[in-house]
């Protein structure tokens, strides 16, 4: 027995100790095939399963076995027409390469991921989408200057604030009107009540400004039939709509500034009977410059040298002095009391 195991070892050391023959020789006849020989057997007979794939097996394959392949393979991405960037970094080789020809893959990005838009935006997710993530910001969007240009505070919005549903919501076909996403604030405003005043819902007839609410430019004139010129324009709206009201706030100048006239002595129009209609002498701009028609009040028209008379004479003011009393300067007017 042992003598068998001997000569099985001496066997063994001269079949494998024989060099490969070289190329363009032949093994001697009956001689049994060295293990070049037969590795070279099997690369010429072994189809790869990788199809038209240039690199050494163990680039991704150990000798112990086809699976697992390497933790780290030696192949190059970049080589390829797809290099790989961003989030496809991380991806394992088989949840691209379904198939292990791994030419037979597509690169647009519908090859591999559902389209959660349902095709709203086409197959081109890039427009939108970058390696980096599907999280996408404003800014990244280039195409959305078109019936909605986002400028102001809708730039610093996310898609989901005004497309409700995230990425399964409507894109396509939304309204740009502001009610559809500001209806809750038309409502809701009180200061002034923009329903209860029946103010329109087309927002930007006031709101020219897309950074905030504040600052509206409403056209008191075109809502309201009074214009604001003159002081009027540079008031706040509480100074006329007291207490918050706006609708039945009235136009005539008493409305406001029935203390005013009232209060006025110089002369006094209550006395003197003055009719309410203030805008008769008064501009807006300011109550000190009057265009009094005295000829229409008095029945005595200023004429010639009269025109250039001062309402107060010398007389009025040296007892204006002595007396201590305010100067009545429409002496002799119906009404004026000469006591």
């Amino acid at each position: 027995m042992f003598a068998t195991l001997v000569l099985g070892i001496v066997v063994w050391a001269a079949v494998f100790a024989s060099p490969a023959p070289q190329s363009g020789q032949t093994a001697p006849a009956g001689a049994p095939p060295s293990l070049g020989t037969q590795h070279t057997r099997a690369n010429v007979t072994t189809r790869s399963p990788h199809g038209n794939l240039t690199i050494p097996c163990q680039n991704c394959h150990t000798f112990t076995g086809w699976k697992p392949i390497r933790n780290v393979p030696e192949f190059d991405h970049n080589q390829t027409k797809y290099p790989l960037r961003g989030m496809h970094q991380k991806v394992a080789c088989r949840q691209c390469h379904s198939d292990l020809v791994f030419s037979n893959v597509g690169m647009k990005c519908a090859d591999c991921h559902a389209d959660i838009h349902r095709r709203q935006f086409g197959a081109a997710c890039e427009q939108c989408h970058t390696v980096k993530g599907w999280r996408v910001g404003i800014s990244q969007i280039k195409d959305h200057q078109n019936r909605f240009p986002l400028i102001g505070a809708h730039a610093t919005l996310q898609c989901d604030d005004c497309h409700k549903g995230a990425a399964v919501g409507q894109f396509l076909g939304i309204s740009t009107d502001c009610v559809s996403c500001h209806l809750k604030d038309f409502q809701q405003t009180t200061g002034p009540s923009h329903v209860a005043l029946g103010f329109p819902t087309q927002c930007q007839q006031c709101h020219s400004n897309m950074d905030t609410w504040l600052g509206a430019k409403f056209d008191h004139l075109k809502f309201t039939g009074f214009a604001l010129v003159g002081a009027h324009a540079n008031l706040e709206c509480t100074q006329c709509h007291i207490g918050g009201k706006y609708k039945g706030t009235p136009a005539d100048c008493v409305g406001c500034h029935m203390k005013d006239y009232v209060a006025t002595n110089n002369p006094g129009h209550v006395k003197l009977a003055f009719p309410t209609t203030c805008q008769t002498c008064h501009n807006t701009s300011t109550w000190i410059q009057v265009n009094f028609n005295h000829g229409a009040f008095t029945g005595f028209p200023l004429t010639g040298a009269h025109v250039n008379v001062p309402c107060r004479s010398r007389k009025q003011q040296l007892h204006q002095r002595s007396e201590g009393l305010r100067v009545v300067p429409h002496e002799g007017l119906p009404g004026h009391d000469e006591s």
